[in-house]
């Protein structure tokens, strides 16, 4: 970079040079050029003898050096000159002439240099200086003149070139001002067009008077005159009296800040006020330029804006409904003048309008069309409910709708009324909105537009109030059902574990106090049963792993100490990125559900035992053993059954008025006799004993449910009790012919409650000891023979009533089974009550059976639709679908052989529900050829009947056909049912 640099500054150095040295060579070679020209002029003037001056061509020469190559080559042209001179001009220079005598002459040149000569030269250098500095001043003074002359032509072209753009600029000027001048006169037409044809008023004003000097077509309508009356009026005038003290105000303001904006009234000439929004400018000289605009539009929508918002506003604090309709009505009035507002509102039965509001309406009028009944010429209100579309009416005196009420407008000065229905957003009609008026007149359409607003309005209001009136009615209806059905709702929020929501009924279920809020998650779970928390923990934990839906049975514990049992469900809730928000679900109390269940369950283990036990009496008993014992195995199946600690039999002695320990069973067997008992040390000590004697007194069970505080038990007995463990007894009394003959004594060693069923259990075994110790009583007494006919007579009718019936009861109750196991709770109760039903009819029957009494069934009915009810009522709710046929009249048959054939019927059902499996059982009564058919099948598992050996049910079916004087045949084969068919002849031998 930098020999780049010296090149070029060599370069230019050495064109500099060569320019100054070309210049040098010029101007002194001009010197010696000039002065070679004089001499040469010179000598060739001195060879032809012309005679001038000897200096005159070397002082040219002089001249011209000077003049054109300047002072240095001037003074070498002067010393160039005296050489020259000195050299070839004087040895030449004649100084005088010799006449020859021929008269020629002969020149005589000057030989050397004197004094004359230096004279000369003296002032040959004199003049040639002289000629040098004249030159030099005449050079510079040119030069001087020049440069003036150059400067004065650049500053005569600056000037010229200043003049030219000034002129140029003027004329641009000039040419814009023309243009200005020209847009200014088409921009004044234009502003004028637009003064004419601007909707908003313009006036210009002399500011000194006021007065109006120009208006638009708009202006004057404002004003409510036309345009030449216009002018010249004060602007003054249009103000009202209260705001003209503001005009001057105004005007000084407007000197200082050029223009204003404000809002005012503006009086009309025909008196009407109206707001306006002015501006106004200053225009040149004393004048001011206004701009009104009519605001009264966008102040009746600002009015109404307002309206709404405070409308809106009562609704939303709750203010009574009566109250935002009232508002709504001013709201009109206040937007038109000379109206009266009123709202309707539907019944709820649909048919008739009751009083919403109306503030200023005529109480009497009001008061008199509330609860009109709505139809097509019913005024204007009660045909736009009918029609549901808009009704105007424009004159109350002459149109038909108002014919029934004209009399009670009129009265009230009413002569015009506009009604619109208001609807909610079903498109229902909800009530109606009037615009009465007290002078025939239409609505315009500002005022359709305000009665849509205000409808619009309205109906939100009362759907609002409608709406929260439902749904209270239904919170308060889900409360109440929450709270009779204990079940209770709740959301909660897994990711920051907040408990969102919980209802009242929640509270009460899962105990915690509704004042303090929703407890924390964590509070909620310490709460349950420390058995129940890590498993409610882990099924939470899964339910939110995998968004699932759960379900759940967990134990509360409440503040009082109180355990619930509590069902509870939840279902996720997602949003649409399905991400997890919340859980929602239910809590019930199943707590009295769960007692019930474990009742239910007991009262069906009590019924099983009750019936078990009784099976298990009828084998014993047809086996024949020895009463003592017969009476000891019901012993200890009562101790079994009820899980007691002892039971024992007290019989009353009457020939010694004692009580006898007859039998007793310690923990479910046998025992002898405790001879520490008081009874048995006293034998009299029961006179003593207020419970014998309530016992004795009632002829019903007595209950102590707790040995310490029961009254009845005092003194040595409780010691006596209290020693052997016992917390609470159970004495059932054995009844004969109506008469007590003893009781059966049952105590516990825990505190438990005795339930109903347990007593009922206890009342039917005591009833089977009873018939063991009459069977005693027969064998002491001797009657073997009518003994053993009267026992088997009692068998079977025990094994065809109890049994029989029993069967039907078991049946009932594995239906109640299966339905608590499906969660029907309502059936399974219906197969209880079925079930307690069977077993009190049975039980029935067991003490009809006792004293040879007909079976109830035929008490009511004839032997045929006593065996259908029997069937019916037994097999009602299972799966065994029933069928009856008859054919031929049938004959009035003996008692004896009803009965058979009513026990025959029982024991083909009882062994078709309990070995068969059958689904359908039918039964054939047929009678033809004096013989009498029965038939009973199934479509059971059926069975082999030469493997078969007849149980003490078909030894019953064939001695009560032999008693009859038939034939009974049994048909069956596995898997193809069983049919069993009695044949009984029906003449009049076999009948006696």
């Amino acid at each position: 970079m930098k020999s780049t640099v010296d090149v070029e500054t060599f370069s230019f150095h050495s064109v500099a040079s060569s320019d100054v040295f070309e210049r040098a060579i010029f101007r002194y070679g001009l010197a010696v050029f000039s002065v070679v020209i004089a001499l040469g002029i010179k000598l060739l003037l001195l060879h032809f003898n012309f005679a001038y001056p000897l200096s005159t061509s070397f002082l040219l020469a002089i001249a011209i050096t000077f003049w054109y190559a300047g002072t240095a080559p001037g003074i070498l042209s002067v010393l160039l000159s005296f050489v020259a001179f000195a050299l070839f001009v004087l040895p030449y220079q004649v100084d005088y002439r010799i006449v020859l005598p021929d008269g020629s002459t002969k020149p005589v040149y000057v030989s050397g240099v004197g004094a004359s000569h230096i004279e000369y030269f003296f002032y040959f250098a004199l003049v040639a200086l002289l000629m040098s500095w004249f030159s030099s001043s005449r050079r510079r003074a040119e030069q001087s003149l020049s440069q003036a002359r150059s400067d004065l032509e650049t500053k005569v072209k600056e000037r010229t070139a200043k003049l030219s753009t000034l002129n140029e600029e003027l004329h641009g000027e000039i040419t814009e001002r023309r243009h200005a001048e020209d847009a200014l006169r088409e921009s004044e037409e234009k502003y004028r067009g637009l003064i004419e044809t601007s909707p908003d008023a313009i006036y210009v004003s002399d500011v000194v008077d006021g007065k109006c000097v120009m208006s638009n077509p708009a202006g004057a309508e404002l004003a409510g005159c036309p345009e030449d009356q216009l002018i010249g009026t004060s602007i003054m005038d249009t103000y009202v009296p209260e705001e003209r003290y503001l005009f001057q105000d105004r005007i000084q303001k407007l000197k200082t800040e050029g223009s204003l904006r404000f809002e005012r009234k503006f009086v009309r000439r025909n008196g009407e006020v109206v707001p306006v929004e002015v501006s106004v400018s200053a225009l040149r000289g004393r004048y001011l330029q206004a701009v009104v605009r009519d605001i009264s539009q966008r102040k009746r929508r600002e009015a109404l804006l307002a309206g709404e918002n405070k409308v809106l506003e009562m609704v939303a604090k709750g203010e009574s409904l009566a109250n935002i309709l009232d508002s709504l009505c001013l709201l009109v009035e206040e937007q038109s003048s000379g109206v009266l507002a009123s709202i309707l509102l539907m019944d709820p039965n649909g048919k008739q309008l009751r009083h919403g509001g109306a503030p200023n309406c005529p109480k009497t009028y009001t008061q008199a069309i509330d609860g009109t009944f709505i139809g097509p010429a019913v005024g204007s209100c009660g045909t736009a409910a009918y029609l549901a579309e808009q009704v105007i009416v424009s004159d109350i005196t002459t149109d038909p709708l108002w014919t029934d009420f004209r009399d009670l407008a009129l009265t009230h000065s009413l002569r015009a009324c506009w009604s619109t229905p208001i609807f909610s957003s079903e498109g229902k009609v909800i009530g109606t909105f009037a615009m009465y008026y007290r002078e025939p007149r239409s609505p315009t359409s500002r005022e359709q537009e305000t009665i849509k607003h205000i409808t619009h309005l309205a109906g939100v209001a009362i759907q609002r109030k409608l709406a929260e009136a439902a749904r209270r009615e239904s919170e308060a209806y889900l409360a109440e059902a929450q709270r009779l059905s204990h079940t209770g709702s709740w959301a909660w929020a897994p990711a920051t574990g907040e408990i969102r929501y919980w209802s009242e009924e929640t509270y009460r279920v899962l105990g915690f106090d509704p004042d303090t809020g929703p407890p924390r998650f964590e509070t909620f779970l310490e709460r349950l049963c420390s058995e129940d928390q890590e498993r409610v923990r882990a099924l939470f934990k899964k339910a939110i792993r995998e968004k699932a839906e759960f379900e759940t049975d967990y134990r509360i514990v409440h503040l009082s100490g109180a355990i619930k049992d509590i069902h509870a469900v939840g279902h996720p809730v997602c949003d649409e990125t399905g991400q997890l928000v919340e859980f929602v679900g239910t809590v019930i109390d199943v707590t009295e559900n769960k007692r019930s269940e474990e009742a239910l369950r007991a009262s069906e283990q009590v019924a099983r035992g009750q019936v078990e036990a009784l099976t298990y009496s009828l084998d014993v008993l047809a086996t024949a053993p020895a009463p003592d014992k017969f009476i000891g195995q019901m012993l200890s199946t009562i101790g079994r059954l009820l899980n007691a600690q002892s039971v024992t039999l007290w019989l009353f002695d009457q020939s010694t008025d004692s009580l006898v320990l007859r039998s007793m069973a310690d923990d479910g067997k046998l025992a002898a006799p405790d001879p520490e008992h008081p009874f048995t040390n006293d034998p009299l000590f029961w006179k003593q004993n207020p419970a014998i004697q309530e016992l004795l007194f009632t002829a019903g069970p007595v209950v102590c449910e707790n040995i310490d505080t029961d009254p009845r038990v005092n003194g040595e007995w409780r010691e006596y009790l209290k020693r052997k463990g016992a917390k609470r007894f159970l004495a059932v009394p054995i009844l004969v012919s109506g008469h007590v003959r003893g009781f059966v004594g049952i105590r516990h060693s825990d505190s438990v409650a005795y339930r109903p069923e347990e007593i009922t259990l206890t009342q039917a075994l005591a009833h089977q000891v009873m018939l063991a110790i009459q069977l005693n009583q027969f064998a002491e007494q001797g009657q073997r023979a009518a003994v053993f006919e009267e026992r088997n007579r009692m068998a079977r009718d025990i094994h065809d009533t109890l049994a029989q019936g029993f069967t039907g009861v078991i049946v009932q109750l594995e239906a109640a089974d299966d339905a608590i196991s499906c969660g029907y709770r309502k059936e399974a109760y219906d197969h209880l009550h079925r079930a307690g039903e069977l077993a009190r009819r049975s039980l029935s029957e067991a003490r009809r059976s006792v004293h040879a009494l007909r079976p109830q069934a035929l008490e009511e009915h004839n032997f045929w639709d006593a065996l259908k009810g029997i069937i019916k009522n037994t097999t009602i709710g299972t799966a065994l679908h029933t069928k009856f046929e008859t054919q031929g009249k049938l004959p009035e048959l003996p008692r004896p052989w009803q009965e058979n054939l009513l026990h025959i019927g029982q024991e083909a059902l009882t062994n078709t529900l309990k070995y068969a499996h059958a689904r359908n059982f039918e039964t054939r009564l047929s009678y033809k050829a004096k013989e009498l058919c029965l038939e009973l099948r199934d479509d059971g598992d059926g069975f082999k009947v030469k493997d078969r050996h007849d149980g003490a049910g078909l030894t019953g079916m064939r001695e009560r056909v032999e008693q009859m004087g038939g034939a009974l045949k049994v048909t069956s084969a596995p898997r193809k049912g069983t049919r069993i068919t009695v044949l009984v002849p029906c003449n009049k031998e076999s009948m006696v």
